[in-house]
């Protein structure tokens, strides 16, 4: 039995748990009850999602992993490189890729790191590195081979960025895999000359919100997705 008491102080209410119930022994059969509500009975599965809707509770299959920002999928641009990453060029984009890792390697400034960044180039990404990585994806959907194939799954206003004489930089989950990033990176800012990226030991990169546009080398607008990776108002131009 379980009573939803929530924090009361805060106002707050669960609405959709999930129980492991790995260490209740198979052989026992008892009810699951929410609230008064008997929600399950018999053997209880390892692992129970629950939802209330209606003033009732239900049993639910989880949530898409890559349904909204949660914990670990919620950006900005640099908590890419806070974990396993992979920089994937594209045709012609070898340069690009190098002078914005270098910049990212050897900030200006007192902060310093060394060692060489994992890079490959788009036609050699295999299916273990979209399961292992974040996925530094540099180019456009005309010279990136990975990022062709998701194009279409990504921010339009951002993609098409180009097409105005634009770049983009932006974060975003990985269409083949929610669990991790894929960060559309199409024109220099960390390699700027004077990009505007500077605060004593923090990271250029950490700089950088969701998205970025550039025009002529400045940065002309930046911003966050919401909670559910949809442009906000402002960085959708509307």
């Amino acid at each position: 039995m379980i009573e939803n008491k929530g924090s009361d102080q805060l106002g707050l209410r669960v609405t959709a748990p999930t129980l492991r119930l790995a260490a209740v022994p198979k052989e026992l059969e008892l009810p699951l009850k929410v609230d008064g509500q008997q929600v399950l009975a018999g053997q209880m599965p390892e692992i129970v999602n629950l939802s209330k809707g209606a003033g009732s509770w239900r049993v639910v299959e989880a949530a898409p992993a890559g349904r909204g920002k949660r914990h670990g999928m919620q950006g900005p641009i640099g908590d890419a490189f806070n974990s396993k990453f992979l920089a994937v060029y594209g045709e012609g984009d070898q340069e690009l890729a190098i002078a914005e890792l270098d910049a990212l390697r050897n900030p200006p400034g007192r902060l310093v790191i060394h060692g060489d960044f994992p890079m490959k180039p788009a036609t050699r990404v295999t299916p273990k590195d979209l399961e292992s990585s974040n996925l530094i994806l540099f180019g456009t959907p005309g010279t990136n081979a990975v990022l062709k194939r998701i194009a279409g799954s990504l921010p339009k206003p951002l993609i098409e960025a180009q097409r105005d004489g634009a770049g983009a930089v932006f974060i975003y989950p990985n269409p083949e895999n929610p669990n991790r990033y894929v960060v559309v990176w199409t024109a220099r800012v960390l390699s700027l000359p004077d990009n505007g990226l500077s605060a004593g030991y923090i990271l250029p990169v950490n700089l950088l919100p969701d998205c970025a546009l550039l025009k002529a080398g400045r940065i002309v607008s930046a911003g966050h997705f919401d909670g559910d990776w949809k442009l906000k108002a402002a960085e959708n131009g509307q």
